[in-house]
């Protein structure tokens, strides 16, 4: 099992880029909805939502990184016991699922509020036949 120093080595060598890009560029992409075709968005609610969850999934890893690496630097080494070995590792994992989640419900929320909805179908009257 690799250590935790080795964990956020490998996380930080292969990093989250590919995460960080595609937020960036579904965030362009509801904004250039926004500038050019705003009559596509139907529901403006979840549009703003799917807006500030993507921007987050940004910016929320890496400050939680910095602030898990603070918290446990300053405590005593976390891979010192094998109950702290499992609680740091339990940590970092919820550290690197926050960005993915939110990435998933703004592309969702994205989604969502971009599909039409369909209009209350009302009862019609049959149309009379011309010969009728």
């Amino acid at each position: 099992m690799p250590t935790p120093d080795k964990l956020m080595l490998y996380r930080q060598v292969l990093g989250t880029t590919g995460d960080v890009w595609l937020a960036v560029m579904l965030l362009v992409g509801l904004f250039l909805v926004l500038i050019f075709r705003p009559e596509r968005v139907r529901q403006w609610g979840l549009f703003q939502i799917a807006c500030w969850l993507l921007a987050l999934s940004v910016m929320i890893p890496p400050v939680l990184n910095v602030l898990v690496a603070l918290t446990e630097s300053s405590s005593s080494p976390p891979w010192g016991s094998r109950s702290s070995l499992g609680r740091f590792n339990v940590i970092i994992s919820c550290v690197y699922l926050v960005g993915p989640f939110l990435q998933g419900l703004g592309i969702l929320f994205g989604l969502l509020s971009l599909i039409p909805t369909r209009p209350a179908s009302t009862p019609q009257a049959p149309v009379k036949h011309p010969l009728e």
